[in-house]
């Protein structure tokens, strides 16, 4: 007897939840009657009082009421998508004239490695996807969802016209299909991109509109590096009478080089787009544009009159190598500091962490670089020792500074003394061989 009230109870409880529901249903109903601009694509969108029109618990039970509320509630977002984009009509134009450089399709250009033209390719192809402010997509996927629920009726003809409807019809009843509640958000989900990418682009400009030009610069750049400054190289090398190897084998470092510092580019935007440091991107940009611009300047001016100062020192080779990779490693201390100054000006810890991270690769080329050259060469006048420092100052993290510019900065000072020990001590002992 007991058992039995207990169970009169639970299903008391189950009645009265539903009738709550559907109370729910109703008031929320009515609120979108009363307020219909609440269905509007604006940054307020709220697609629950949408939702609400619909019979939600009965779309769980027949596959009929519920393909018919999707035809419904799909006209519904496509006829909002409409009237947004008709409102932002000026936006989206103003935009299209921003992203001209980005509606070619990349063409591969043949100075450059399958993997540089992916590189180049797959940045602008970011943009281009990123910062498409047309309904056309989203219309797409939503009219996408339609065509499946057209698509039943079909079938569902099909059936009716058949001579076994009964077995049919259950069939179709029994076939999976999302919830409709999750259908619905699913659908507000995609037409709110759309309203967030214009939003976006309304409120930050000028920063797409760098944006877009740097990516078109870097590529340009990168496209002249592979021939312009290549060729000018060669030059500067013929007219010092050093020989091709030479040349070959200094453009290979170079284009290492330069193509970790082009990776450097997608990776930024990505960030900032996600409305991470808008404020500072042309700075951080700008920095590693100057560290781009030394690293060129070293290739071009400099590397020669390292080689030349070791060219006829027993193992000057060993030390040409070691002094190079120490000039070089100058040049990403400097795009640290320079970084450092935006880093501590960032309120986040999310910005500072990703500054770090981003910059680390280039602040590493170096010390991968030495530790490579070592372990190539077999080198056994650098003690395993010294590789294992190297290893060291590779792995020491500076995100545990991140609460303290003072500590941050004479941490980086002192992993700038460590690598210039270590590159003496290596040329040291080197010079006793």
């Amino acid at each position: 007897m007991e058992n039995l009230l207990q169970l009169r109870e639970e299903l008391l409880e189950k009645i009265r939840r539903i009738a709550l529901m559907k109370q729910l249903a109703e008031v929320e109903a009515q609120i979108a009657e009363l307020q219909p601009a609440q269905t509007k694509l604006t940054a307020n969108f709220n697609y629950k009082p949408l939702l609400a029109k619909y019979d939600v618990a009965a779309t769980a039970k027949s596959p009929i009421k519920y393909f018919d509320a999707v035809l419904a509630v799909s006209d519904e977002f496509l006829d909002i998508l409409n009237e947004y984009e008709t409102a932002q009509a000026e936006t989206i134009a103003a935009f299209l004239k921003i992203a001209l450089k980005l509606k070619a399709k990349y063409t591969d250009n043949p100075n450059l490695t399958p993997e540089e033209n992916a590189l180049l390719a797959d940045r602008k192809k970011f943009l281009a996807t990123r910062l498409e402010l047309a309904t056309d997509e989203p219309k797409r996927k939503i009219l996408a969802v339609k065509a499946q629920a057209n698509h039943f009726f079909a079938r569902l003809e099909a059936v009716n016209a058949g001579n076994n409807s009964i077995s049919d019809l259950a069939a179709l009843q029994a076939e999976p299909r999302a919830d409709f509640e999750l259908l619905v958000e699913n659908m507000a989900r995609i037409v709110l991109d759309t309203q967030r990418r214009v939003d976006f682009f309304a409120e930050n400009k000028n920063f797409v509109a760098s944006v877009v030009n740097s990516q078109a610069h870097w590529s340009d750049d990168y496209k002249a590096f592979k021939t312009s400054l290549r060729e000018e190289l060669a030059a500067a090398c013929r007219n010092e009478s050093i020989d091709d190897e030479n040349f070959s084998a200094w453009y290979d470092d170079w284009q290492v080089k330069r193509f970790a510092i082009e990776q450097r580019f997608l990776p930024l935007v990505e960030f900032a787009i996600k409305g991470n440091l808008l404020d500072a991107f042309d700075v951080i940009l700008g920095s590693l544009h100057a560290y781009r611009d030394a690293v060129d300047k070293f290739y071009l001016n400099e590397r020669k009159n390292i080689y030349q100062k070791f060219a006829f020192q027993a193992g000057g080779d060993l030390q040409e190598k070691f002094e190079t990779e120490s000039e070089l490693y100058k040049l990403a201390e400097k795009l640290q500091r320079d970084l450092q100054e935006v880093i501590f000006k960032r309120d986040k810890t999310e910005e500072r962490i990703f500054l770090l991270r981003w910059a680390e690769p280039l602040l590493s080329l170096p010390l991968d670089e030495i530790s490579n050259f070592i372990r190539d060469r077999e080198l056994n006048a650098i003690a395993e020792e010294v590789l294992n420092q190297f290893a060291e100052l590779r792995r020491q993290n500076f995100e545990q500074y991140l609460a303290d510019s003072k500590s941050y900065g004479e941490a980086v000072q002192k992993r700038e003394k460590d690598f210039n020990a270590l590159i003496f001590r290596m040329r040291k002992d080197l010079h006793k061989a």
